[in-house]
């Protein structure tokens, strides 16, 4: 499944509390709760967003490919510390992953397959000023080798990620896989995302309250840039992305719809 920033894969995991206008409509953050994401063109429905009686996120449903379904479940201070990835129509847990916490931050997320094998670790978080500055992912294999990871952010003065990077260990040296640069054109687009993980990886778009216009990703020989369309200036309303990988371009875009 292509990662598509900052909402393809929208896998929330909810980082404190704020106050609420109405918990129907609003998530933790005061933002409007995502309903579906849709394809522009088609109109073809992408995912589909479920939330629980406290208003939290309950589940995602995603139609493409085989179609997947992630569940989520929370603690008393309504944090995620479990999510479930399952086939859709089916029982059958494909991964779930857990998270962990010292005091108010993050510290720890563990993924697991369906045999309870332990995939990946995030762990060792530096935070500054409350922001997530770096982590570190260390994958493992059956045969006990693992590699690590390493993401690093820059953010401005507002508290937005305006780069970041994930660097592989190779030979003893770093190697960088990912470049992320983020503009902010739009200053009263809140992000609806923020606080919250929506994807296997951290996806960057998650620390940044603001909504940026303009995205441009360089990963390995693959290079993507997306525009974000705003409704009323605050809300995002489409995503227009190019992906370019060698002499191949190309083009899609999606369309969001919120609860009413």
């Amino acid at each position: 499944m292509t990662k598509y920033y900052p909402a393809i894969l929208l896998l929330f995991l909810l980082l404190g509390s704020c106050s609420k206008i109405d918990d129907n409509l609003y998530d933790q953050n005061n933002n409007k709760k995502i309903a579906r994401v849709l394809d522009a063109d088609s109109k073809k429905e992408l995912q589909s967003y479920s939330y629980n009686s406290k208003g939290l996120l309950d589940s995602v449903v995603f139609n493409g490919g085989f179609g997947t379904v992630y569940r989520f479940y929370y603690d008393t201070e309504n944090r995620v510390t479990k999510r479930v990835m399952k086939e859709s129509n089916s029982a059958t847990i494909i991964y779930f992953t857990e998270y962990y916490y010292d005091g108010g931050n993050l510290s720890s997320v563990k993924r697991y397959d369906k045999g309870s094998f332990l995939i990946s670790e995030m762990h060792d978080f530096v935070y500054k000023n409350g922001l997530i500055e770096s982590y570190t992912l260390t994958q493992y294999t059956l045969n006990g080798d693992q590699g690590d990871v390493f993401y690093t952010a820059n953010f401005d003065k507002k508290g937005n990620v305006i780069h970041s990077e994930l660097n592989l260990e190779v030979n003893g040296g770093k190697l960088n896989f990912e470049k992320l640069d983020f503009t902010y054109s739009n200053k009263r687009a809140k992000n609806p995302f923020y606080g919250l993980f929506i994807s296997i990886e951290f996806d960057p778009a998650v620390f940044s309250p603001n909504y940026y216009s303009h995205l441009e990703a360089t990963r390995n020989s693959m290079v993507t840039t997306a525009d974000f369309t705003f409704k009323n200036k605050a809300v995002v309303e489409r995503v227009d992305k190019e992906v370019t990988s060698g002499s191949t371009t190309t083009n899609n875009s999606v369309i969001y719809e919120y609860l009413k």
